[in-house]
């Protein structure tokens, strides 16, 4: 389990002060807990195996009604076609000249609408058990982008501000992606690997804190300010709220822009 401490409850980042508990007169945040980590692993398994168990059902009714599922319409067909059967001999149409086999067609047509009524149940429950399963991949990889990226601002080489903390995982999200293994590996906006300096290894939450203070300056120390370019340099600084609030377009312009 990983813990993140900090000197006093107000040099936690906000989004995390309510879940930070004081201890040996620091205040610690738990980056991952243990037993949620656990608990997400055992529910996804165990809906996977569930999953794989209807799916298993279903071919069963498959091969039970004779149906071919790329040919569903010509078994609608039919089973219409002993509907109008069976009705006729409700009526007592067929009772004069019905044969064995009509008899027996009209009850095997009763049996596979009970049959496809199976079916359709089954298939919904898989689509809740993959959207559930879908959830839980989501939870998880937020908690692994949350517990590096954390420990990359709170390295004293990042220079973050830790009150930009849920700022900077904002941008965290959409560049992040849990890989096998658990390793984050960041992505640009086409899609590409973003490479850290040797070229050849994924660029690390760290050495992407470096390329975000280029574009982002107010989420690090010492991005307010005068100095050479005075009062215009300083007008043209946003605060992190500011910034989030931008669409992507703006975000891109203003750093294309250097500002």
């Amino acid at each position: 389990m990983a813990e993140i401490a900090y000197e006093s409850r107000e040099a936690v980042p906000e989004a995390f002060r309510d879940v930070a508990t004081e201890k040996d007169g620091r205040y610690v945040i738990d980056v991952v807990n243990k037993a949620d980590l656990n608990q997400f692993r055992e529910n996804n398994i165990k809906l996977s195996q569930q999953r794989d168990t209807l799916q298993a059902d279903i071919a069963g009714l498959y091969t039970d009604l004779g149906m071919d599922p790329e040919k569903r319409e010509d078994w609608v067909e039919n089973y219409r076609a002993l509907k109008k059967i069976k009705q006729q001999v409700d009526d007592g149409k067929l009772v004069a000249d019905t044969t064995l086999d009509e008899a027996l067609a009209s009850r095997t047509g009763e049996m596979q609408r009970q049959h496809a009524q199976q079916v359709e149940a089954q298939r919904k429950a898989i689509g809740e058990r993959e959207a559930e399963i879908n959830t839980l991949k989501a939870q998880l990889n937020k908690a692994a982008i949350d517990r590096e990226v954390i420990t990359a601002i709170n390295n004293e080489k990042s220079g973050a501000l830790t009150s930009a903390t849920t700022h900077i995982l904002r941008e965290a999200y959409d560049v992040f992606r849990p890989m096998d293994g658990g390793r984050l590996v960041p992505f640009d906006a086409e899609g590409k690997i973003m490479y850290g300096a040797d070229g050849s290894t994924p660029m690390t939450p760290l050495e992407w804190l470096t390329k975000l203070r280029e574009q982002s300056p107010f989420f690090f120390k010492g991005s307010v300010g005068g100095g050479a370019s005075g009062g215009d340099n300083k007008s043209t600084r946003l605060t992190p709220a500011e910034f989030a609030a931008m669409s992507p377009q703006e975000k891109m312009n203003r750093a294309r822009a250097g500002v």
